[in-house]
């Protein structure tokens, strides 16, 4: 599948309305025309983009309720928080060394999704060592005063 059709099914997956128009960029005598809300996309155009970049600003271009992209960052790692919580239990005081083991195997796998050009799991490793280390933090913060900062 090439970035094209890789970028259409995409956004079929997200909703977006496909209509066949005339092109006056397409050497075609018609091809796909993609409408969504106030955004239209042309083939021609999508054609020139490969599909790692439009994902990156597709992205942020629709996250547009969220203040900016690092409160959409912010709130992926605070749900994988959660998630590592309800899992692993809350208030994990663990030695320093243990901590960073476990944040060794998050990068690790960071690593691996990097080799393997695994954008998908790529983020997914991401977010979980972030959260990690904002574990650590906590049970830093935890074992040195009993409570967190002000």
């Amino acid at each position: 599948m090439n970035d094209y059709e890789k970028i259409k099914e995409f956004l079929k997956k997200e909703g977006w309305e496909i209509n066949k128009q005339n092109d006056p960029n397409s050497n075609a005598r018609t091809s796909d025309v993609f409408t969504h809300k106030h955004v239209i996309y042309t083939e021609s155009f999508l054609r020139t983009i490969p599909f790692n970049v439009f994902l990156q600003s597709y992205e942020l271009m629709f996250y547009e309720n969220l203040k900016n992209s690092n409160d959409f960052i912010i709130e992926k790692v605070l749900a994988e928080r959660k998630r590592q919580d309800l899992k692993f239990g809350f208030d994990r005081d663990l030695n320093p060394h243990v901590w960073n083991t476990i944040l060794g195997e998050e990068v690790g796998e960071v690593s691996r999704a990097i080799l393997e050009e695994d954008n998908q799991n790529y983020e997914e490793e991401l977010i979980q060592t972030m959260a990690v280390c904002m574990a650590m933090l906590e049970a830093f913060y935890r074992q040195k005063s009993n409570m967190y900062p002000h």
